[in-house]
Formats: C-alpha cells, sequence, structure tokens
C-alpha cells in the first residue's frame, strides 16, 4: 500500500487583494479561486504596500513615471509623489522578513506596487514601450532571492504553476532538515525531479552532500539552499525532463512486454510535441513502479511533489481564471 506523503507548508507572501481582502483600489477584490486551496497548503502572509502607506481602499490610483533612470510612485490624478513613503514601507517590510523562512510569493499582477515585471510605464501621460516591476516587488526579488515569484497572471499558465508549486513545496521540505542525515535523505529522494531540473546542478548538489570537506552541517545547508535556489530559477527544460523520464524508464526495460515499450515512446513522441503534459507519462511509471514493486522508484518526489490537491488543469484560456485589470 502507497503511503500518504506528508509536506511541509511553504511560508508564502501574497498581495492581500487576491482572493482574501476587498483592498483594491476600486474597492475590490480579485478572483483567484486556487487562493482557497493554497491557504489550505500553504502558510500564507498577506501584504497590500498601498494600504500599509495609508492610501485606502477605495483610493485613487496609481501609476509609475519615469524619472531619468529611476521611477517615480505617483498618484495619477494629481502627480503626488509618494515614492520614498512607499520604498520605506517596502524596506521595512521586506527586510524584517527571514529570507530562508520564505519560499516563495504571489503578487498581483500590474500593479505599481506590486507587479512583476509587467508594469506600465508613464512619461506625463504617454506610456512608453516597456514594463517593469513595481516598487514592492522589486525590493522584495532583490532582497529575498531564495523565494519563488510570480503573479496570479502568470500562475494562470500550467506549466509555471506546476514549477511554481514544485519549488517552493521542495525548498520548505528541504528547509525542514535539521541535521545532516535529513539532507542526504532530501538528496535522495529528489533525485529524479532535481535531475529533471538541472542534472549538472543535481551533481553539485550530491558533492555538497558527501561533504569531503568536512563542513559544519549549517555551512552546508546553507552551500545546498544557494544551489538549489538556483536549480529552481526555471522550469525544466524538455531535453532534461526526456532524458530524466527515460533513466526511469531504464528500471522497466527488461521487464515491460513490447505493446508496453510501444505505448511509453508513443507517450514519449506526444510529450516532445507538446500534445500531453509530463504527468501522464509519470503516471505510467508509477504504476510500473508499484507493479513491479521499486520501492526507491515510488518513494521519489517527481511523481508527487506537491500536494495533489493543488493540481489544476484549467490553463489561461478558462472560465476559472477570467479576470481583467484595466488600471
Amino acid at each position: 500500500m502507497e503511503q500518504v506523503k506528508q509536506y511541509a507548508k511553504p511560508n508564502i507572501i501574497v498581495s492581500r487583494c487576491l482572493n482574501i481582502d476587498h483592498c483594491r483600489y476600486d474597492g475590490t477584490m480579485i478572483s483567484f479561486p486556487l487562493m482557497s486551496k493554497i491557504n489550505e497548503y500553504c502558510n500564507v502572509m498577506t501584504v497590500c504596500p498601498e494600504m500599509a502607506i495609508g492610501l485606502g481602499s477605495p483610493r485613487k490610483p496609481m501609476r509609475l513615471l519615469v524619472d531619468g533612470d529611476n521611477y517615480k510612485f505617483v498618484i495619477t490624478e494629481t502627480g503626488e509623489d509618494l515614492t520614498e513613503i512607499m520604498k520605506e514601507y517596502s524596506y521595512g517590510h521586506v527586510l524584517g522578513l527571514d529570507k530562508n523562512e520564505i519560499q516563495g510569493a504571489i503578487f498581483k499582477s500590474k500593479s505599481p506596487s506590486c507587479g512583476v515585471d509587467d508594469v506600465k510605464l508613464y512619461k506625463g501621460d504617454r506610456k512608453v514601450n516597456y514594463k517593469t516591476s513595481g516598487v514592492y516587488a522589486r525590493i522584495f526579488t532583490n532582497n529575498m532571492f531564495n523565494a519563488s515569484v510570480e503573479t496570479e497572471g502568470r500562475l494562470m499558465n500550467l506549466i509555471i504553476r506546476e514549477h511554481f508549486f514544485t519549488s517552493i513545496f521542495s525548498k520548505a521540505e528541504f528547509e525542514s532538515t535539521t541535521k545532516m542525515s535529513d539532507v542526504v535523505s532530501f538528496q535522495t529522494r529528489n533525485k529524479y525531479l532535481l535531475m529533471m531540473y538541472d542534472p549538472e546542478l543535481q551533481k553539485v548538489l550530491g558533492r555538497i552532500v558527501a561533504n569531503h570537506d568536512h563542513l559544519e552541517f549549517e555551512e552546508v545547508k546553507e552551500k545546498y539552499r544557494e544551489c538549489l535556489t538556483r536549480l529552481f530559477y526555471h522550469p525544466p527544460k524538455e531535453g532534461n525532463v526526456v532524458n530524466t523520464l527515460e533513466h526511469i524508464y531504464g528500471y522497466f526495460k527488461t521487464k515491460v512486454n513490447a505493446m508496453e515499450k510501444s505505448y511509453f515512446f508513443d507517450l514519449m513522441d506526444k510529450y516532445r510535441n507538446e500534445k500531453i503534459i509530463i504527468g501522464e507519462i509519470l503516471k505510467v511509471l508509477k504504476i510500473w513502479a508499484l507493479h513491479y514493486e521499486e520501492h526507491y522508484l515510488f518513494s521519489q518526489s517527481i511523481f508527487s511533489p506537491y500536494p495533489e490537491e493543488l493540481v489544476v488543469l484549467m490553463d489561461s484560456d478558462s472560465k476559472y481564471y477570467k479576470e481583467k485589470d484595466n488600471r
């Protein structure tokens, strides 16, 4: 019987307007249905920088103005400059967080305070042809570099969403380690997940765990954390995914019959041609691991890197996610 996996809860920062509170500039709240599940499986800390500096809700809209090499955070209607107030709050809030204890953040897209790389910029009343991050989000990402950061808009994409959940739950599991044997176990359970993301960094992590220099545990943990952060910086590349799946298939190539082999490689072709997602192939491999009692394999995190209750197959064209932001 397969055991039910217990997941460490990630600590994440979330924009308060995302299905949590009516605190937007127009007094509304963004419909983000996934947030109810995220609340169950993550430790959520909310933030609304604009409310925090006393702007209230509803309030006059804000925008970012180009000012030489810098940007100003101003009230759109009056031009009142609140840049320094917002920076002071943002630095105070972010630097008060423990960078090793925050695994991720979900920010409101396009917001002049919380948007990530998608905030409109203006020069006077005219939009310029490039975008940037909001004041709070920029300070957060520049200082909380261990955290995986996304917006609710980008999380509408299935691949980005799976990558985000995989990264924050993996990081939370790693942060729960308290001794060298825990880190060794983490490396063992996550072998194929780490290989799928970056086989070279997976080997680096293995050398860190081997600890040939006999470093103290906390020093090993810090080195491992830094490398793990780099590994989860981007979703896995197709070539790494295919290579990892073929490694796992190696456990069964002498056990499955010709029809099963043909079915597996047909799935692999469909994955390469973007006809199916990786999960469909992993289901087959997990069934084989259970059937052939490959205990090492079915304990691997690659088969279930985060709680299945967070699996949402709907993508950005689904009504599940429809929401406009006309700020």
